[in-house]
């Protein structure tokens, strides 16, 4: 997918996708076409380290760093309870079932049956 590579502070890359800028497709959408070099993005949120290749990955959707400043966003299985309302964005799908991930590389399975027609 689309993505905007970004120069983190001390040096290092990181990757921001497309689908990350904003919360809102049409908002990230927007942003996408005005993005140029230079750009200022405001506060990021690290979502993952992929140590190997050298990138880390990030986002700027609102809830995301709401999730993470209020340290409700888990990256361990440890964080998590049983009817706890939690933020992820969808990492993947299949025919049947959507793969939300959390911080980290933490990932949960919800059937499709199990999510709602509106977030």
């Amino acid at each position: 997918g689309q993505y905007v590579e970004v120069d983190l502070p001390g040096g290092g890359k990181g990757q921001l996708a497309a689908g990350h800028l904003s919360d809102h497709p049409a908002a990230a959408q927007a942003l996408w076409e005005v993005m140029s070099s230079g750009i200022t993005l405001g506060p990021l949120l690290v979502l993952e380290r992929l140590q190997k290749i050298g990138v880390v990955k990030l986002s700027r959707k609102s809830s995301l760093l709401s999730a993470a400043a209020g340290g409700a966003l888990p990256s361990a299985i440890a964080d998590v309870r049983e009817s706890a309302l939690l933020q992820g964005y969808v990492a993947s799908l299949t025919p049947d079932a959507a793969f939300i991930r959390f911080g980290g590389t933490l990932t949960g399975r919800a059937g499709l049956a199990q999510l709602g027609d509106s977030f």
